[in-house]
C-alpha cells in the first residue's frame, strides 16, 4: 500500500491507485509471457556482455562507454559466460540469436552435446523469443520455414525466416559440424566444445565480423576451453559473491544487489 499511496494521482484515491498498479503489473507480466523478446526484465550483467560483444543493434557509443569502464579499447569476437545453474546464461544467448536472425540473410549456429541436449535446451529457448508471429502455425513459404513441436523441436533441427536468415542446431560430434566454407554471424556453443571447433570458428566468424560466445556451468572445472580463454587473462572486475557465502550464514541478497559501482549503474542503466 506504501507504493499505492505514493504513486497515487491528484484526486485518486489510494485504494484506486493499488488497483491500478495491480493492473499495470499484470499488463507487463502479460506482455512478457506473450513476447518476450520486447518486454521483459534484463539483467544488468547482460548489458555489460552486450558492451562487450556490441552486437549491430547496441548503441555503439553506449557499448564504448560501458567498456571503458572495464579497461576494454575494443569489442571483442570471442566471449566466455559461465556460471551456476538457472543463472540466465541460456536466455541471454537466445535472445541474442533471435535478435540476430532479424537482420537479412543472417547465420546462427547453436552447438551442444547432443540432438537430444539441443531438444530440450538450446531449441525451445530459441521458440521462447520468437515473435508471436512464428507461434499460430507452421510456416512454408519460399523464404521462411518455421515447423516447431515440443516433443522434436524445430523440423530438421533448423528453420528460416522470411528475410532468409537461418538458424541450425549442431551437436559436437556430427560429421555436418566440418566449418569449412561456411561463415556465421553467431556461433553459439553451450557445455564445453573442443578447442579445434573453437579454433575453427573463430575463422569462420571472422569472415562476416561475427561472435563465437560459449556458455555453460563449470562443473566440470578446468576444462580445455577454459584453460585457453584464462591464458594471459586480467581480472577486469571482482566482487564478494554474497549470495554463496563461505561464512556459513545466509546469502545476503541485499548486498548482492549493491554489488555494481554507482558509475557503473550510471552508464549501463541510462
Amino acid at each position: 500500500m506504501e507504493a499505492a499511496q505514493s504513486a497515487a494521482a491528484p484526486g485518486e484515491t489510494v485504494k484506486a491507485a493499488w488497483l491500478r498498479l495491480n493492473k499495470e503489473r499484470d499488463a507487463l507480466i502479460d506482455g512478457e509471457v506473450e513476447d518476450p523478446l520486447h518486454n521483459g526484465f534484463e539483467p544488468p550483467i547482460w548489458k555489460i556482455c552486450d558492451a562487450l560483444l556490441e552486437w549491430p543493434w547496441v548503441d555503439p557509443a553506449w557499448a564504448a562507454d560501458v567498456r571503458g569502464i572495464y579497461g576494454f579499447k575494443k569489442a571483442v569476437s570471442k566471449l566466455l559466460i559461465v556460471g551456476g545453474y538457472r543463472g540466465s546464461k541460456t536466455d541471454y544467448l537466445a535472445k541474442c540469436a533471435v535478435r540476430m536472425l532479424r537482420f537479412k540473410r543472417a547465420r546462427v549456429w547453436c552447438f551442444i552435446t547432443s540432438i537430444e541436449m539441443s531438444r530440450e535446451v538450446q531449441q525451445p529457448a530459441i521458440w521462447k523469443y520468437l515473435p508471436p508471429r512464428y507461434k499460430g502455425k507452421d510456416i512454408r513459404t519460399r523464404q521462411a520455414y518455421v515447423s516447431y513441436k515440443l516433443a522434436t523441436g524445430f523440423s530438421e533441427n533448423r528453420f528460416t525466416l522470411e528475410n532468409e536468415s537461418l538458424c541450425s542446431f549442431r551437436t559436437y560430434n556430427q560429421e555436418e559440424n566440418n566449418v569449412e566454407g561456411a561463415a556465421p554471424d553467431l556461433a553459439w556453443c553451450d557445455e564445453p566444445p573442443d578447442p579445434g571447433l573453437i579454433t575453427a570458428l573463430e575463422g569462420r566468424i571472422a569472415e562476416r565480423n561475427g561472435k563465437l560466445v560459449m556458455t555453460f556451468a563449470p562443473k566440470m572445472g578446468y576444462v580445455g576451453v577454459v584453460r585457453d580463454m584464462m591464458k594471459d587473462a586480467e581480472t577486469a572486475a571482482e566482487s564478494t559473491a554474497f549470495l554463496v557465502p563461505k561464512d556459513n550464514l545466509a546469502p545476503d541478497i541485499e548486498a548482492a544487489m549493491r554489488v555494481m559501482r554507482p558509475e557503473e549503474w550510471k552508464v549501463i542503466c541510462r
